[in-house]
């Protein structure tokens, strides 16, 4: 069974990007098996919240060539049809909970936004048979590394769900994308200063620049790590400031659109797979041009974050049970 303990990212705080670049960003005679899942819900432990989708990727570590590509879709089981009826006891329970509550999409929502009912087979595989071939391809690969954006997530509910139906996938190397953007390429590109770059990754909001001087006290504008842009409409000619304001997202919605050229079909789990695969080699290929530029500050500041997030992140679960 995968321990999440032992995933690679929990070996990376502090590590220059030269020592990521030597110790795990080097893949000759490895099998790297991207993969993303596509989830009814964030706590695999429910019942209903079972996988829907497994999207997989093989690469040759050696040529960066794909070896196979996997998509599997997954039948919806008795318990979460039960789920989808909003007339039923299972989902009258659930609106009542706190997880209901704090959520800010509802299931149908979600199986809306990642295509569940695109392309589904007449026979999709059961939850069951989904991980177990997740499991078997892991399994016959030549020294494989599993690579996902946000691995703690997606291990997760391979792990857990696995658990429920007798299933465990053998003790592998896992590699968060994330975890590389956050520690490693955001610190270099604020080190390096890249304004461009930082502002593509922040969140953003025009305001009208007739109503700024009205927002004196406003903690976005006033922040250190606000910057601004002119915007003209080009229809009604009125003046804005685009305001960048937080920290750069390492999520893969805000990388993708900076180092790549356009999305497609979004959170449907093999295109998303295709897309952290695209951002992932932008990313290395970014590191090993930099393998002396000092991240010390910058990444001792991204721990601290991640950290804290962790945190928030367990605290809200426990608010939900």
């Amino acid at each position: 069974m995968i321990k999440l303990r032992k995933i690679l990212e929990n070996k990376l705080e502090g590590l220059s990007i030269q020592e990521l670049v030597d110790k795990f960003l080097k893949f000759d005679e490895k099998t790297l098996i991207f993969f993303d899942t596509e989830t009814m819900g964030l706590t695999p432990e429910e019942e209903w919240c079972q996988i829907t989708q497994i999207g997989i990727i093989m690469v040759d570590g050696s040529t960066m060539k794909d070896i196979k590509r996997i998509n599997i879709k997954v039948e919806l089981n008795d318990y979460t049809r039960k789920f989808l009826d909003k007339t039923g006891p299972v989902r009258i329970a659930y609106e009542k909970s706190k997880a209901a509550k704090n959520s800010n999409m509802s299931v149908e929502q979600i199986l809306d936004m990642t295509k569940y009912f695109d392309n589904i087979p007449e026979k999709p595989a059961t939850e069951a048979r989904a991980i177990q071939l997740f499991k078997r391809v892991v399994e016959h690969a030549k020294n494989p590394i599993i690579i996902a954006q946000k691995a703690d997530f997606d291990m997760s509910f391979i792990s857990v769900r696995g658990r429920k139906y007798g299933i465990q996938v053998q003790r592998t190397p896992v590699m968060d994308t994330k975890k590389i953007a956050e520690l490693f390429f955001i610190p270099a590109i604020m080190t390096l200063n890249d304004s461009k770059l930082i502002k593509s990754l922040k969140k953003f909001k025009l305001v009208k620049t007739k109503d700024i001087d009205a927002q004196p006290d406003n903690p976005i504008i006033k922040s250190k790590e606000t910057e601004f842009d002119r915007y003209t409409d080009p229809v009604t000619g009125e003046e804005y400031l685009k305001i960048y304001y937080g920290h750069p997202s390492s999520s893969l919605g805000k990388l993708s659109p900076a180092l790549l050229d356009k999305l497609d079909n979004w959170h449907d789990a093999l295109a998303d797979v295709r897309t952290m695969i695209a951002v992932f080699s932008k990313i290395i290929e970014f590191l090993r041009e930099h393998p002396d530029l000092d991240i010390t500050q910058h990444q001792a500041n991204a721990i601290r974050r991640v950290k804290s997030m962790a945190k928030k992140e367990v605290k809200k679960q426990e608010e939900n049970e």
